[in-house]
């Protein structure tokens, strides 16, 4: 079916400003606040490689690397303390690990922590 439409153009008034007026203050300037270290940690993480049975995640080490976090690919209720710990939820399809359970053990024991949900985004289960 063929629809008819039909533009109505009006003029519009354009707000007029006052060219008298004077600012009452100058507009404060940023001058790059400075990050603390505390603050720079938090941008840069590990993977700590995932089944790895003798390995032990070092939180003071990686406090002097300069580390602020980590993540293992799991939900731990109980993660090494020092460094933040990113639980992981993985996703694939319409499942996800870990257990229920376990995941609200771990929402429970570590109330504010960094969470992501799902792993490798670009890829199609």
């Amino acid at each position: 079916a063929n629809v008819a439409a039909t533009a109505v153009i009006t003029a519009t008034t354009l707000p007029q400003t006052d060219e008298s007026a004077t600012p009452t203050s100058t507009p404060a300037t940023s001058g790059g606040e400075t990050m603390e270290p505390s603050d720079l940690r938090s941008r840069l993480g590990v993977g700590v490689p995932l089944e790895v049975t003798q390995f032990t995640f070092d939180a003071e080490q990686a406090t002097m690397l300069g580390l602020g976090w980590y993540l293992d690919w799991h939900v731990d209720p109980d993660p090494v303390e020092g460094v933040e710990f990113a639980q992981m939820v993985r996703v694939r399809g319409d499942h996800y690990f870990p257990e229920r359970a376990d995941i609200i053990a771990a929402i429970a024991a570590n109330p504010g922590s960094l969470w992501l949900i799902g792993n490798e985004p670009d890829v199609l289960w």
